[in-house]
């Protein structure tokens, strides 16, 4: 066990004095076990993070919290490109993916179902003080197209405005 925790754990964050192990390399076989992948419905929520390395989440657990914003550290979302994991994590109740790097699709998964991701650990601020965080300090890094897709509230609600501005 600790062999595999100096493995996952890269970096530890202190917030408010207290310091915290934020997990590396969470791929999307831990967010959502391949087994689970039948479903792309609210039922993805129950087993969110059920394949998680330590084996330490049980079903229903994660939903179970209604977690607004879910932590990690390096690399959130490695390894297949599901669609799944962005989604069960959106369904459990999250809003905001806070980490300290995203892989590519993963990240571009998120923003098109409307799930914030965020390398800016300053939400914390707000979020542990109870105030609203301004889309503008979530969006501050993304491009002209995502902060439009986020801004609609995802990909689907964005292209039909999208094709409005197209000339042929």
């Amino acid at each position: 066990y600790r062999r595999q925790r100096q493995m996952c754990i890269r970096d530890r964050y202190t917030f408010r004095e207290i310091e915290y192990d934020l997990a590396d390399n969470i791929s999307t076989d831990e967010i959502t076990a391949g087994w689970c992948c039948f479903w792309y419905d609210q039922k993805l929520a129950d087993y969110l993070y059920i394949g998680y390395r330590t084996k330490s989440i049980k079903e229903g657990a994660v939903k179970n919290l209604n977690p607004n914003v879910i932590v990690s550290g390096f690399s959130k979302g490695c390894g297949s490109s599901r669609e799944h994991s962005p989604y069960a994590e959106k369904s459990a109740g999250a809003k905001i993916i806070l980490a300290k790097s995203f892989e590519k699709i993963y990240y571009q998964n998120c923003i098109n179902i409307g799930l914030l991701p965020t390398t800016n650990f300053s939400i914390l601020d707000y979020v542990f003080n109870g105030e609203d965080i301004p889309l503008s300090i979530i969006t501050e890094n993304m491009s002209r197209v995502d902060k439009d897709i986020v801004e609609h509230g995802g990909l689907f609600k964005y292209n039909p405005v999208s094709y409005t501005h197209l000339t042929l």
